[in-house]
């Protein structure tokens, strides 16, 4: 409840590529930068509550609350790089009557990833998509433009052969 590590399992001390007894007791900010913020996301699907017995070895009394909708947020890794996971929690009463929480999470940082490289290439389409109409709209305005000027040439040519040689405004 105060935020530190009670148990930690070998998944999360490979991710962190630190040892049960190297975790085991520090704090739970040690290793998260930012808090976590909420979250939603639609296709995790949120754990039923399981019965436990025992959490690592400790006896766990029935009385544990439902799982939080959950929450993402960066981790630190030793090498000082970060994951985003996504983390459920839910507070545990142990059988000594100690309030705990249990969390599990969920490594997204791939998932991320792929949002943001889809993002960037549907920035690049729109630009894309936004270039042509533009082509488009130039290439019209230059085809009535192109329209105007033959109308104008075509008069301009006439009003030359009307004029008599000589004549000061032939030559414009």
């Amino acid at each position: 409840a105060e935020g530190t590590l009670t148990f930690v399992n070998e998944t999360l001390c490979r991710v962190l590529g630190a040892a049960r007894e190297q975790l085991v007791g520090r704090p739970v900010a040690d290793f998260i930068p930012e808090m976590p913020r909420s979250e939603t996301v639609a296709d995790l699907p949120v754990p039923e509550m399981p019965r436990y017995e025992t959490v690592a070895g400790l006896p766990v009394s029935e009385r544990a609350t439902l799982p939080t909708p959950g929450a993402s947020g960066l981790i630190r890794k030793p090498d000082g790089s970060c994951r985003w996971y996504r983390w459920t929690a839910r507070r545990i009463i142990t059988a000594e009557g100690r309030s705990e929480f249990q969390a599990v999470g969920i490594d997204l940082t791939e998932r991320r990833q792929a949002e943001a490289d889809r993002a960037a290439l549907e920035r690049k389409m729109q630009d894309t998509q936004r270039l042509e109409a533009l082509g488009v709209l130039a290439g019209g305005v230059a085809h009535d433009f192109n329209n105007l000027l033959a109308g104008l040439l075509g008069h301009a040519e006439l009003a030359a052969h009307l004029l008599p040689d000589g004549h000061p405004a032939r030559e414009h």
